[in-house]
């Protein structure tokens, strides 16, 4: 499937989106209908807290889907929260680096959620590496409520290494969108993390840790911050 040929792949994942968002209790000022002059705050948005999305390097020339990609994400967003932060990493460098973005993007309309497609071409560049990736952090604490959506050249052009790996196994809001042979191809993180995992680690072991992360609803051991 070509990239231009986006329809499916653009479905799967607004649909992925869709069942992975939390319900988050949005702070939105309007007129009290019962008391003059009193603000009521009560809503709940259907969107994620915070977006992190981590590419490989070597996808800048990438960019139309890496627009659509960002589009689908702010789509989720739009109408449900006033404004979020999309934070950007790349991975893939020679001395498996974590390669972050200067700060956030803020976005609040959909011309702003462009900028992050810049950051994204920015710091991913058009030097692919050579061999496969290794993402070894996150960059940051991710919440519960946060999305993570991962972009690489193939199924196989990735690995995880800890810290990464012990706190993506135990994510239900993770997203792996796979850019190789001009196509585009869609999985969640839990279907991902038992391939990906340490063959050495033994699947009772490693298993059960998350799967009482997913009874509990952790947020990967980690606080929220801005």
């Amino acid at each position: 499937m070509a990239e231009g040929d986006s329809r499916s792949w653009l479905r799967k994942l607004s649909r992925e989106l869709g069942h992975m968002a939390p319900y988050l209790s949005s702070s939105i000022e309007r007129q009290s209908r019962k008391i003059e002059g009193q603000l009521s705050y009560d809503r709940e948005a259907h969107a994620f807290k915070r977006v992190n999305i981590y590419i490989e390097k070597g996808l800048a020339g990438h960019r139309q889907t890496l627009t659509k990609i960002v589009g689908v994400v702010h789509n989720q967003q739009n109408g449900e929260i006033d404004e979020y932060r999309i934070h950007c990493f790349a991975f893939g460098s020679a001395e498996d680096e974590l390669i972050r973005a200067p700060g956030p993007v803020l976005v609040r309309n959909p011309t702003m959620a462009k900028g992050a497609v810049d950051v994204l071409s920015a710091i991913s560049g058009d030097d692919a590496p050579q061999g496969q990736s290794t993402l070894t952090q996150l960059g940051r604490p991710v919440s519960g409520n946060d999305l993570v959506v991962v972009i690489c050249r193939g199924r196989d052009s990735v690995s995880l290494a800890e810290p990464a790996a012990g706190k993506i196994e135990k994510r239900k809001r993770t997203i792996w969108i796979y850019l190789a042979g001009g196509g585009v191809e869609i999985e969640t993180g839990l279907v991902l993390r038992r391939r990906l995992r340490n063959p050495e680690t033994t699947a009772d072991a490693s298993d059960a840790p998350s799967r009482e992360a997913a009874r509990s609803g952790s947020t990967d051991g980690e606080g929220d911050c801005e």
